[in-house]
C-alpha cells in the first residue's frame, strides 16, 4: 500500500535524525493525559561568585611544586541529583538536544523481538514530534557481553538516557557502566531482581499481575486460594507474588503445589483437590437416596450419577502460572477430579490472553490480567499501518519509553532524566496503559481484568484511571 510505504520511509528517516514533525503538540496519552507539558527537571544551581585570593609572590630561586590536578565535579540539579556525565558542556549547544540510545538484540535468536522494539521506538519518535531528540540503536546481540559493549559505545556517543536492554543478564552487565556515568536506564526486562535506583525495569512484573488478579477476586468475596505451578523460575516467582498478594489482601492461601516433568501429576492433583473425600461424600449421598421414589429424590440421584465427586473444593480460586501445553495438561487432569474452570474459579497470568488457549473448555470463566484494550488497540493499528505486522505488548514498551523520553526532553533536555522526574507519583499513560516507576527501580501498572466466556474474553474489571485511586485501594506490601 502506498500509504504504508510512505509512512515506513518517513519513520526510517527519523532514526538518527530526531522527531520528524514540526508541531509542538504532544501525544495525548502522556503524563496521565492531564497536560501536554513534561514536568521540568530542576535547573542546575547557580554558581556562587568567589572573590579571588590575594596574589602571593613566591621566594626567588625556590622551586614550587606543580599544582595538584582538580578532579571534575559531576553536575547536579538544584536538589542534588547527579546529571549524566555525557551531557554537553558546550555553552553554544541547544540545551534541549538529547541523544537517546536504544539497546536491543538486533541480531541473533531474538533479533525479531529487538526489531519490533526498534520499530515501535521509531513510531513513537515520529508521533512525539520533538526534533531535538536523536535516537540511535545499538545491537546487544542478545548477550551480556554484547550489551556491555553497546552501553559503552552509547556513552561514548553522548547518550544521556538508555532504553533497554531486554534480558535480565544484559541489564546486570550494563548497570555498573551506566551508573558510573549517572546515565539512567529504562530497561525492557520483567525481572525486578535487576532493578535498582537509576536502572528501571519497565516490563509488566509478576507482582503487578498477581496483585491485580487477587484484588479482583477479593472484591468478589473470594477468600480461600490455592496455587498450582510447574517447577521453574517463572512459576516460583509468580507463586511467590500470588502468596504475597493474597496475604496482603487478607485472604488465605490454603494449598500450594509445584510439579516437575515426569512426576505423577494425577496422583498429586487427586490429593490437592481432596478428591477422595469428595468422592466419599458423593457415595454417601447416593446411598441416602437409594430406594426413594419421590420426584425430588429421583432428580437428585440423576444429578449425582453424572458426577465423580461432590462437595466443596478446599479452595474457591486456583491461581495458576502455566500456559501452552503445560497448562493444557493441568486442565485435563483437573477436569478428571471435577476441579477445572467449570467447578472453581481459575486465575492466571497475562500469557493466558491467547485465543487458541482460551478455547479450552477447562478455562471456562477464567480470569487473567491484561493491558487496557483501547490504548493498546490504537497503538496496534498505527504499528500495523507502518510495518504490516501485529505488535506485542513488549513492542509497546518500545513505543512508551521512547515517547516518554521525547516528552520529558521537550522542556529540560537531558536534564530531565533524573530520578525525581522519572519516578513522579502521577506516572505516565502509554500504549500499555498507565504506569509509573518506583524509586527502587521497579514499576507499577494499571491493568484490566479479563474473563473468558463462550464468546471469548471480555473485560470483567476496568483499570484504575489514576494512581491516586490505585493507592487508596491497594494493600501495602
Amino acid at each position: 500500500m502506498p500509504g504504508r510505504a510512505a509512512l515506513a520511509a518517513a519513520l526510517s528517516a527519523c532514526l538518527l535524525v530526531g522527531g520528524c514533525q514540526t508541531t509542538t503538540s504532544l501525544p495525548s496519552w502522556m503524563n496521565g493525559g492531564k497536560s501536554e507539558s513534561a514536568p521540568p527537571a530542576q535547573p542546575a544551581p547557580a554558581k556562587t561568585a568567589t572573590l579571588p585570593a590575594p596574589a602571593t609572590t613566591p621566594p626567588q630561586g625556590v622551586p614550587q611544586p606543580a599544582p595538584a590536578p582538580v578532579a571534575p565535579q559531576p553536575a547536579m540539579t538544584a536538589t542534588g541529583e547527579l546529571l549524566p556525565t555525557t551531557l554537553s558542556t558546550d555553552p553554544a549547544a541547544d540545551p534541549t538536544a538529547v541523544r537517546i540510545a536504544l539497546l536491543a538484540p538486533l541480531s541473533g535468536p531474538s533479533a525479531a523481538t529487538g526489531q519490533s522494539l526498534l520499530n515501535a521506538a521509531q513510531l513513537a519518535l515520529f508521533d512525539a514530534g520533538n526534533s531535538a531528540v536523536t535516537l540511535k540503536p545499538y545491537d546487544t546481540k542478545g548477550t551480556p557481553d554484547g550489551a556491555a559493549t553497546a552501553a559503552t559505545a552509547a556513552l561514548n556517543d553522548g547518550a544521556v538516557l538508555v532504553l533497554g536492554p531486554l534480558f535480565a543478564s544484559s541489564v546486570t552487565a550494563v548497570t555498573p557502566t551506566l551508573k558510573a556515568a549517572h546515565v539512567r536506564a529504562l530497561a525492557f526486562s520483567t525481572d525486578p531482581q535487576v532493578a535498582s535506583p537509576g536502572v528501571y525495569v519497565s516490563g509488566i512484573l509478576a507482582s503487578e499481575q498477581a496483585r491485580r488478579v487477587v484484588a479482583h477476586a477479593r472484591a468478589q468475596g473470594i477468600t480461600r486460594f490455592a496455587a498450582l505451578s510447574p517447577e521453574g523460575a517463572f512459576g516460583r516467582s509468580m507463586v511467590a507474588a500470588y502468596e504475597q498478594a493474597v496475604i496482603a489482601s487478607g485472604g488465605t492461601l490454603v494449598k500450594t503445589l509445584f510439579h516437575a516433568p515426569g512426576e505423577d501429576l494425577q496422583t498429586k492433583l487427586r490429593a490437592f483437590t481432596d478428591f477422595d473425600t469428595r468422592a466419599a461424600t458423593l457415595a454417601a449421598q447416593k446411598k441416602a437416596l437409594e430406594g426413594k421414589t419421590d420426584p425430588a429424590s429421583l432428580e437428585a440421584m440423576a444429578r449425582l450419577q453424572t458426577q465423580d465427586a461432590t462437595g466443596p473444593l478446599p479452595f474457591e480460586a486456583l491461581l495458576m502460572t502455566a500456559s501452552g501445553t503445560p497448562l493444557k495438561e493441568e486442565l485435563a487432569v483437573l477436569s478428571v477430579f471435577n476441579a477445572d474452570g467449570r467447578s472453581v474459579r481459575l486465575m492466571g497470568p497475562m500469557l493466558w490472553n491467547d485465543p487458541a488457549l482460551l478455547r479450552d473448555p477447562g478455562l471456562s470463566r477464567a480470569w487473567f490480567p491484561a493491558v487496557p484494550q483501547a490504548s493498546f488497540k490504537a497503538f496496534s493499528q498505527r504499528y500495523q499501518q507502518a510495518f504490516n505486522e501485529q505488535p506485542s505488548v513488549l513492542s509497546a514498551l518500545g513505543y512508551d519509553l521512547t515517547a516518554l523520553a521525547a516528552v520529558l526532553a521537550r522542556q529540560s533536555g537531558g536534564r530531565a532524566y533524573v530520578d525525581s522526574v522519572l519516578t513522579q507519583s502521577g506516572g505516565f499513560a502509554g500504549a500499555n496503559g498507565l504506569f509509573r516507576f518506583r524509586p527502587d527501580g521497579g514499576n507499577e501498572r494499571a491493568l484490566v481484568m479479563m474473563e473468558n466466556t463462550a464468546n471469548g474474553p471480555v473485560v470483567a474489571g476496568e483499570a484504575v484511571s489514576s494512581f491516586t485511586a490505585a493507592d487508596a485501594a491497594k494493600p501495602a506490601f
